[in-house]
């Protein structure tokens, strides 16, 4: 990651801050100023799609309300906790490819708040009616969500001081262990210990490239100990429930850990299906407790060794804080966190070998005040660190770093100065080739939510080993490969139409009927072609007609059926839910067809592979 030490002074407007896009999404308005609405949420899929969720008052109440990133531009936000009465907490907001958007909010008065959900099935489409996800009123609150980008995933939420989660697939919503109250419902480490919520201790969930399986990460009491806890859910069956695995480090470098000091957690999950949390654990340097901000590798049954991704000196005297995590479908990884006392923000970033790099510094001036930096990670390599700053008392900006490319040395307004003082923390997500942050400026009646779009250059691609002397189709020397699709095959040959897209599952999935293994990260895009009787002309194959042809120059004439699938896939096998169509619509009539997959990334488009399928009559 390309992050200069170098102090960089005054931020001069750089050739990338020409094209950040400042957008208003809603304001300004006093019913914007919300007590503790210091956070909006926001999310961008792997094509682009993004929403952004936050409350506003109508009529003296808070209400949820979303707006989603449609034609270059963002929609008017649409309320969707409609007919109810009563204030809402702070709606988590998703976004799958082709603009699916999943949105679930508490709403009820304080200690008796509901479970709600809404969806909206494509960019174009409206939400549908809410769905009253929990009919208890139970004191439902704190929401985290994450899709992947065919849509399916998962949510965490509290009831109390119970954790509980949530599969989205689909419409459906099933609960993780049992409907509550079930007590296999609940997501505690310990049965009877607080499980903590809130922005400092409370859930995360990151979900793999297909959605069917989960990490979370937690913060839970042990009587005056906090301990960080991670769990990898694969399914909503108590046996798919996997064991809660304490990440506590009892030492470091020769110190002694301090259990007072774990908490912060953040959890990430890449393409290549790792899981990573990052947290601040504590430690005893000479009788005085400081947080160190560390990540481990989480396999669903054990920690790796914990890696510090802070810039502290080895006698630090103060706190790292609040790390946070994301990494991208090709295994990249980039985190930052910020000083406890002089509230400069680090970043950091994942290697090969799964080596974490120490922490640079990412902010520049002296900040006055403490401001969680989020990030987030695109497809190409680079990503954005979003960070508060505020170097003249009352004048807080929010500012933004790219992890790579020309402009990485550059920090880059993302607030407008003209629309007041900042406030507090941001949201970043990233998918496509941009990033977005969200966040609120200016207070009472100038209260607005700003997104500001920043674009990600693509990262090079790393040269791979040449061979000298090599030609043909052999890459340029120095240049990658591309991807390449191998083992494509159907479960059955014979396949029952279906009117649905393909979609991604897992490999338990009785839904498979489709297979196929690529080399590395990529997208992988479905073609299918009509096999028709066809007779040999000038060296090709043409249509015959439905004319008779002479043995020796009948041949297989192919007719595109329109449409294509594009999946995002990890490397490895991906299973495939396929019943003949790439795209939704009219089932395959009977026949005969060839059915096409093609890898492609950044370094090119591989050689596509074919297999044979028969769709069957209808009865």
């Amino acid at each position: 990651m390309a992050l200069s030490a170098t102090a960089l002074g005054a931020m001069a407007p750089s050739p990338a801050d020409a094209l950040v896009v400042r957008s208003t999404v809603a304001g300004p308005s006093a019913n914007l100023d919300i007590a503790g609405n210091g956070q909006v949420d926001v999310d961008v899929a792997p094509d682009g799609s993004a929403a952004l969720a936050f409350r506003q008052k109508v009529g003296g109440v808070d209400h949820a309300f979303v707006s989603r990133y449609v034609n270059r531009n963002w929609t008017v936000p649409v309320r969707v906790d409609l007919g109810l009465a009563t204030p809402s907490g702070k709606p988590a907001v998703a976004v799958a490819s082709g603009g699916r958007t999943v949105v679930v909010f508490p709403n009820g008065s304080a200690g008796n708040e509901r479970l709600y959900a809404a969806i909206a099935p494509d960019t174009f489409s409206q939400f549908n009616t809410k769905v009253d996800l929990q009919l208890d009123p139970a004191g439902w609150k704190d929401v985290d969500l994450d899709l992947a980008p065919n849509g399916d995933g998962y949510f965490t939420v509290y009831q109390g001081f119970n954790l509980r989660a949530w599969r989205v697939q689909g419409s459906t919503f099933t609960q993780v262990g049992a409907n509550f109250p079930g007590l296999e419902g609940v997501l505690n480490a310990a049965p009877g210990e607080q499980a903590e919520s809130g922005d400092q201790r409370g859930a995360h969930v990151a979900v793999d490239a297909t959605g069917a399986t989960a990490t979370i990460a937690w913060t839970e009491t042990s009587g005056l100990a906090y301990k960080p806890w991670a769990r990898k859910l694969s399914g909503t069956a108590p046996a798919q429930v996997g064991a809660a695995v304490d990440a506590t480090v009892a030492t470091l470098d020769g110190k002694a850990g301090e259990p007072t000091f774990n908490d912060m957690a953040s959890v990430s999950v890449g393409g290549d299906g790792k899981a990573w949390v990052a947290f601040r654990a504590g430690f005893d340097y000479s009788g005085t407790t400081i947080g160190r901000a560390v990540v481990r590798g989480f396999d669903g049954t054990s920690f790796t060794a914990p890696q510090v991704i802070d810039g502290l000196p080895a006698a630090p005297t103060e706190s790292a804080e609040y790390p946070r995590i994301a990494t991208n479908a090709s295994g990249a990884g980039l985190a930052a966190s910020y000083r406890q006392l002089t509230f400069g923000t680090e970043a950091a970033s994942l290697g090969a070998g799964g080596s974490w790099s120490t922490g640079q510094l990412a902010s520049t001036g002296t900040n006055l005040t403490a401001g969680r930096a989020s990030v987030a990670l695109g497809d190409g390599g680079i990503g954005l660190i979003s960070m508060y700053t505020e170097t003249v008392a009352g004048q807080g900006r929010i500012v933004g770093r790219l992890s790579g490319g020309p402009d990485a040395a550059t920090l880059q307004p993302l607030s407008d100065q003209a629309f007041g003082p900042a406030v507090g923390a941001t949201e970043t997500a990233a998918g496509g080739e941009y990033a977005v942050t969200a966040f609120l400026q200016g207070s009472g009646l100038t209260t607005r939510i700003v997104a500001a779009l920043v674009p990600l250059p693509a990262a090079p691609s790393a040269p791979a080993p040449g061979t000298p002397g090599t030609t043909g189709n052999q890459p340029p020397a120095g240049a990658q490969a591309a991807p390449s699709v191998t083992k494509l095959r159907l479960r059955r040959k014979t396949l029952t139409p279906s009117t649905l897209a393909p979609k991604l599952v897992s490999s338990t999935s009785r839904k498979r009927t489709l297979s196929f293994t690529v080399d590395r990260p990529a997208t992988v895009k479905l073609t299918v072609k009509r096999i028709r009787p066809g007779k040999r002309a000038a060296g090709t194959c043409v249509s015959a007609k439905g004319k008779p042809v002479a043995r020796r120059k009948r041949c297989d004439f192919e007719v595109a059926i329109k449409g294509t699938a594009e999946l995002p896939v990890t490397a490895g096998t991906t299973h495939v839910q396929f019943g003949g169509r790439t795209t939704k619509g009219a089932r395959l009539s009977a026949g005969t067809y060839a059915l096409y997959a093609t890898a492609t990334d950044a370094a090119g488009t591989g050689a596509p592979v074919r297999t044979v399928f028969t769709v069957k009559r209808g009865r």
